[in-house]
């Protein structure tokens, strides 16, 4: 029996008993389906090897080889695809992307195979002399081809195995890793030995080396749990988290992260084999020097980014169990979106409390206020008499009650302050309910614009940046919208009065099923104490007859009850952006053009 015969059989049984073993699976992942390909491959591989010393014609013999070269085929092209389920699940594009060209180059290398009769280009001959000498006396152009494609697939398995072992955060993971990338390099180098005539030895050692490797391929599934653990589930856990994780070596040299953790911390600054704590720091607040200790596990921290973002920092350490340090990772969670929504629920809250309480004040105040007025009025034309009869007879008496028309005015003036905030104070309670239809946002700000007269606002006034793009429309009341938009450019007028080189910008744009209208300006800004009081009711920056406090929450609340939001962000010196969030009706966005900004 030919020397090659004992370990082509024994290699030709493990590898159907490990397809009985796979086959039976109810549920198969990605990578199930790629060792029962690579398995089939051995499978064919080893039968042919079988076949090839067993026939005596040359008819037999050729088809033999044929065997071979397509187990060959299939199992190096599975073996890289193997690797790539093993260790690329976390981009599905990707695995797709190289399937698809192995399996065009393995559909092309078998076409030539079983043609070759027709061109000669694969094997150049086949007889029992020629296969005995080596692939030297037989093999053509194609096959050398079809070894360099084969020993490709081999060795990029080996590196992404390599890899992997490398990234792993269990000592047992890096194990069955390393396992793999052995049993990837034996069968190539034993069939070098050959191919080349490296050892003189008349007959090939390729299918010890395949015993060899399919004893390692059943060390790592039965020991050390291949088809089980870790690798089938950890990306595709960590792929669909919204938590950002960094994963680094005992060394804090960054291995491996998720794509939340991109999108979170930028890719800029994830780099494999970077500091973990450097790149922390570099993508939340270089400020933050504890963020550069990555030795040590921290409690959740949160840290406010200069972008303005709100992140959760954790870091922490992997132990073996033995004292040894095994790993590190981080876990960094964007809070910004939860943050806001937290801010605008508590804004909310406090405005539903005040709107309950303003409501009760405004239907209490507002019958004896308009009593008072009635009767000052009656005084005030009272006044006016006594002012005509200063001439008559009464002169004495009219020169007594001269001031009584000015105290009058004077008193009706405050009155009717109390009047404007009763008013208001009923518009933050939602008093009066009005009807929704389909609005243009566009059409609310340039309404908006004419009432406050921006465009003339003289050589004095702020110039004016306009940008209105084409915006779908949404369901509001026009008039509730134009006085949100209003009360903003009112305010950002008062803001600028005096300043140099004032401007307001008023801008409209489409987000995905939104609609937002800003005002900007680039006045003194909100100073840091005042930004939590913004939009409460009666909170005032100017003086008493400048305003009433209630505009901003009735803005607000005009917002909220249009099913969106009122937003303000501002730096001290650096101007202050109002933002209208709405949501957009589902009719796609009219057509429209660009007003590009102008100024006066």
């Amino acid at each position: 029996m030919h020397p090659a015969v004992g370990p082509a059989l024994l290699t030709l049984c493990v590898s159907l008993a490990m397809v009985a073993y796979l086959a039976p699976r109810r549920h198969k992942e990605p990578l199930h389906w790629m060792l029962l390909g690579y398995l089939a491959g051995l499978a064919l591989w080893t039968g042919g090897v079988l076949a090839r010393f067993t026939v005596t014609t040359n008819e037999s013999l050729g088809v033999a080889l044929r065997v071979v070269f397509v187990g060959v085929l299939l199992a190096s092209a599975f073996w890289l695809l193997t690797a790539i389920a093993y260790a690329g699940r976390r981009n599905t594009r990707s695995r797709t992307h190289w399937g698809v060209v192995v399996g065009v180059v393995s559909s092309l290398f078998l076409l030539a195979i079983f043609t070759n009769d027709g061109h000669r280009l694969f094997v150049r001959k086949v007889d029992f002399e020629a296969v005995e000498a080596g692939p030297r006396a037989y093999g053509g152009p194609l096959f050398w081809t079809f070894l360099a494609w084969a020993y490709g697939c081999v060795g990029m398995g080996m590196l992404v195995y390599l890899r992997s072992a490398g990234a792993m955060l269990r000592g047992d993971a890096r194990r069955r890793g390393l396992l793999l990338a052995i049993a990837s390099a034996v069968p190539p180098a034993t069939s070098t030995v050959f191919v080349f005539q490296l050892l003189p030895l008349h007959y090939d050692l390729t299918p010890i080396g395949l015993l060899i490797a399919i004893a390692l391929l059943g060390i790592a599934i039965f020991r050390y749990q291949l088809l089980e653990s870790l690798p089938l589930a950890r990306d595709a856990v960590l792929a669909h988290l919204d938590d950002g994780v960094v994963m680094a070596s005992a060394s804090g040299r960054i291995t491996d992260w998720n794509p939340a953790a991109k999108r979170i911390l930028g890719g800029a600054v994830l780099r494999r084999g970077a500091d973990l704590g450097t790149a922390l720091a570099d993508a939340l607040d270089p400020a933050r020097a504890f963020l550069l200790d990555a030795d040590v596990a921290l409690r959740p921290c949160a840290v406010r980014t200069p972008d303005g973002r709100l992140i959760d920092v954790t870091t922490a350490v992997v132990d073996e169990g033995r004292g040894e340090l095994a790993a590190r990772f981080a876990i960094v969670s964007d809070r910004s979106a939860t943050d806001r929504a937290e801010q605008l629920a508590r804004q909310a809250q406090r405005l539903e409390m005040v709107g309950a309480l303003a409501g009760e004040v405004a239907l209490q105040i507002n019958d004896p206020l308009t009593f008072v007025r009635a009767s000052l009025i009656e005084i005030e034309r009272l006044g006016a008499r006594v002012e005509e009869a200063r001439l008559g007879p009464d002169a004495e008496l009219a020169a007594e009650l001269g001031d009584l028309r000015a105290v009058a005015l004077e008193t009706l003036e405050g009155v009717e302050r109390i009047r404007r905030i009763v008013e208001g104070m009923r518009a933050l309670s939602n008093a009066e309910r009005v009807q929704s239809a389909s609005v243009d946002l566009n059409d609310v700000a340039r309404e908006a614009l004419r009432l406050a007269q921006l465009g003339e606002a003289g050589a004095d006034g702020p110039s004016l940046g306009l940008a209105l793009a084409a915006v779908p429309p949404i369901e509001g009341n026009a008039d509730r919208l134009v006085q949100v938009v209003l009360n903003l450019l009112v305010n950002a007028r008062q803001a600028l009065a005096g300043a140099p080189g004032a401007r307001i910008h008023l801008e409209t744009r489409a987000r995905e099923r939104e609609v937002e209208l800003e005002v900007r300006d680039n006045g003194p800004g909100i100073p840091e104490s005042a930004m939590d009081r913004v939009f409460d009711p009666f909170f005032t920056t100017r003086g008493p007859d400048e305003g009433t406090g209630l505009g901003l929450s009735i803005a607000f609340d005009i917002a909220r009850e249009h099913g969106g939001a009122l937003e303000v962000s501002s730096q001290p010196g650096q101007g202050a952006s109002f933002v209208l969030r709405l949501p957009a009706q589902s009719a796609p966005a009219r057509p429209g053009r660009m007003e590009q900004p102008d100024g006066q």
